[in-house]
């Protein structure tokens, strides 16, 4: 199996100058609750041809990939008690509590006294007007309208970067440090965090940003993924308790989580969950998720 799992990476990694929808380096990993089962990895750190290796232990920008190490970052403060999983936080996070719902946008059929295409907010229907944005790590790029009042839906967002946010009031401590002395540090994944910067190219993310995004801020390499991700199934292994499953029929979420458009799913606390199986891709009960990074 590992002679064929690093033939595949070394077809999709460049070759000398030869970059044209290729990947610079990747690293791969297969893990079981017992440990790995396999690590490999292919390609160079920059555009360079005579750079150093890719390893599994080469840093990258996991964009996304941050909701999951947030999330249990989240829950522990839950275990704690410190917040529960229904609490409603505008008043720990006054900045949520001031952004409208997002109702559509105005035709001239549907609004005739508006202009075409001004969003429709409730309780406040004035144009948002804004140039923050999501990936300046900031707390007005992050503040977009809902799309519908909090609990009753889902949508792919600016979520875990203002759970980040909740932390950081209850705890009143950054969020690096609350997860690096309860998560990462008990994990001994030494080359994840927000201000790890050994890339050689640029990512579109500021370097030392004004607000730590547990949505898509932290930096960290295969190696301290996969013990992250082993942690996680060894917990899961261990609870046993049955949970109901969502039915939720995927309507177009975009390239962001590559679930065909029709397929039932449920949205755990950290992921995407398959509650059946998809021919061809992944099997039912499992999770996952995307980054910003593998879109073209």
């Amino acid at each position: 199996m590992a002679e064929k799992l690093n033939a595949i990476l070394k077809s999709y990694v460049a070759d000398g100058t030869a970059t044209k929808d290729k990947l610079l380096g990747a690293a791969f990993v297969v893990v079981s609750k017992d440990g790995p089962i396999y690590q490999g990895s292919a390609g160079r750190t920059s555009l360079d041809p005579a750079s150093a290796a890719f390893t599994p232990s080469s840093i990258a920008w996991t964009a996304s990939l941050s909701k999951l190490i947030t999330t249990l970052t989240l829950m522990r403060l839950v275990e704690q008690k410190q917040i529960s999983l229904d609490e409603d936080v505008r008043p720990r996070v006054p900045e949520l509590a001031r952004l409208p719902i997002l109702r559509g946008f105005a035709t001239a059929a549907t609004h005739p006294d508006k202009e075409e295409g001004e969003p429709i907010l409730e309780p406040n229907t004035a144009p948002v007007g804004r140039t923050a944005r999501a990936d300046n790590s900031t707390v007005e790029g992050w503040s977009t309208p809902f799309m519908f009042p909090p609990g009753e839906g889902w949508y792919y967002g600016t979520g875990p970067d203002w759970a980040g946010q909740v932390l950081e009031r209850v705890t009143g401590r950054r969020l690096s440090e609350y997860m690096n002395e309860h998560i990462l540090r008990p994990l001994g994944v030494g080359g994840t965090g927000f201000y790890i910067h050994e890339l050689e190219r640029p990512v579109p993310f500021p370097v030392n940003p004004p607000h730590e995004s547990g949505g898509a801020g932290l930096y960290t390499n295969g190696a301290d993924y996969r013990r992250v991700l082993q942690e996680l199934l060894r917990a899961l292994a261990g609870d046993k308790r049955a949970r109901e499953w969502q039915r939720r029929i995927v309507r177009g979420f975009g390239s962001a989580v590559e679930i065909p458009e029709g397929s039932l799913v449920d949205f755990g606390i950290g992921g995407i969950l398959n509650i059946e199986d998809i021919e061809g891709k992944r099997k039912k009960g499992s999770i996952m998720w995307s980054g910003f990074c593998n879109r073209r």
